[in-house]
């Protein structure tokens, strides 16, 4: 549906999709810029809190 362009001071871009599970923001670029920004994550069917684990 839309992109927000790479920009080389957040070192990634982000699309934005609708799907059959609804509108998602999917971001991509440096790996390390994208996961300091993350507080969750998906482990099968569950969402956890982000740890150092």
């Amino acid at each position: 549906m839309g992109e927000i362009p790479f920009n080389f001071e957040r070192r990634w871009l982000t699309v934005w999709l609708k799907n059959h599970a609804g509108n998602q923001l999917v971001p991509k670029g440096a790996f390390e810029e994208v996961l300091a920004t993350c507080s969750q994550v998906r482990l099968a069917d569950q969402i956890e809190p982000l740890t150092e684990v």
